[in-house]
């Protein structure tokens, strides 16, 4: 059974409003990550931090959990996945953080038949989301692991994407402007 995380913790204090909730059209960036990532894999999650009801409530609707990381101010993305694996995720599982572009269907199926370590690419430069598998996981549950996910990502394969929208991050409101008038 496939899962995936979204992390989605930071307060966005460089974009000046909370990333997950840019409107994208008719929905929120977490909710367009939401619709793709609820199309093939059975549990997601979202990991918060800064921002909390807003984002219950959009896991609400869409049916998959929230998971709390209340030590969000402090702690790096990798300790967000381990807030949300501690909930027995099972691989492969897609990792996004919630300031890039909702990976596409076709890319999300590649990610998910190559079963971890993967991280989708652009032109062989890495971007993401990555899908870890249940060695990843494992050693995530280890308290071992140097607080980084390119340690787990090491030798992983670069799966390539037809799309640069994999290689963006979305960190300032001059970013997300960018890639909306594309």
């Amino acid at each position: 059974m496939a899962s995936a995380v979204v992390l989605a913790a930071g307060s966005s204090s460089r974009m000046g409003q909370p990333k997950a909730l840019l409107r994208l059209g008719s929905q929120t960036l977490l909710e367009a990550h939401l619709a793709v990532l609820t199309s093939k894999c059975a549990d997601v999650v979202v990991v918060g931090g800064a921002l909390r009801q807003p984002l219950e409530e959009v896991c609400g609707a869409f049916g998959v959990r929230f998971v709390h990381n209340p030590a969000w101010a402090t702690t790096m993305p990798i300790d967000s996945l381990r807030c949300a694996i501690s909930i027995n995720l099972s691989g492969p599982c897609v990792v996004t953080p919630v300031d890039t572009p909702p990976v596409g269907t076709d890319d999300l199926s590649l990610l998910l038949e190559a079963g971890g370590p993967a991280v989708l690419g652009y032109k062989g430069q890495r971007g993401h989301p990555v899908v870890l598998g249940e060695d990843q996981l494992r050693q995530l549950r280890e308290e071992a692991v140097p607080p980084h996910l390119g340690f787990l990502m090491e030798g992983a394969r670069v799966l390539e994407s037809e799309s640069a929208d994999c290689l963006l991050n979305f960190n300032h409101p001059e970013d997300w402007q960018a890639w909306l008038s594309v």
